[in-house]
């Protein structure tokens, strides 16, 4: 079967996942500043503050310390009791970008067949136009993207990582940031 990002069917974790964006909100709004730590590499690509509580990881564990793990799983249990079951989760963490904070365009490498999924679950006005806070958004995180947060609160999103059946083909995923060509931009490993 060939990928098609419209087919939810191919994606049952994308309804699982916008059904928990309550208890998600909640939980992630307790957490105390300490479980977020900035990402590896977010300084060479970002401006101002952009940060990642970290419940699994299996691509990226070298990256940071697994006790970090236990720990942040324990702050938040009842989204890890969300995340834990889910078949063929890679990664998932909350991820947040502070006020007046910049994640410049950027691109970076995975494997064909894993896709990002974004749950919004706080975000700046701007953005809930296009994208209601609760609802997930698929990203092919090898197109150029950007995000920004032009509020006055922390934008929130629950990051996760699936290990599909099927290679996600170059250009099915509508762009992230489309205002932005595909042709520029760093690229970032």
């Amino acid at each position: 079967m060939s990928f098609d990002p419209a087919d939810r069917s191919q994606l049952p974790f994308l309804d699982r996942l916008e059904a928990s964006a309550p208890v998600f909100l909640e939980e992630v709004r307790a957490l105390p500043d300490e479980v977020f730590l900035p990402l590896p590499d977010a300084a060479s690509h970002t401006r101002g503050r952009w940060e990642v509580c970290l419940l699994k990881l299996d691509a990226y564990a070298d990256d940071f310390p697994q006790a970090l793990l236990a720990r942040n799983r324990a702050c938040c249990p009842r989204s890890w009791a969300a995340l834990a079951d889910l078949p063929d989760l890679v990664v998932a963490g909350f991820m947040r970008l502070g006020p007046g904070s910049r994640v410049l365009p950027h691109r970076d490498h995975r494997e064909d067949h894993v896709l990002r999924v974004h749950l919004g679950l706080q975000l700046p006005p701007a953005e809930q136009g296009h994208w209601p806070e609760g609802s997930a958004r698929l990203m092919d995180i090898r197109q150029l993207h950007e995000a920004s947060n032009d509020s006055e609160r922390d934008r929130i999103t629950l990051c996760c990582d699936f290990r599909l059946q099927s290679v996600v083909p170059d250009g099915v995923i509508p762009l992230w940031s489309p205002g932005l060509s595909q042709d520029s931009g760093p690229e970032r490993g």
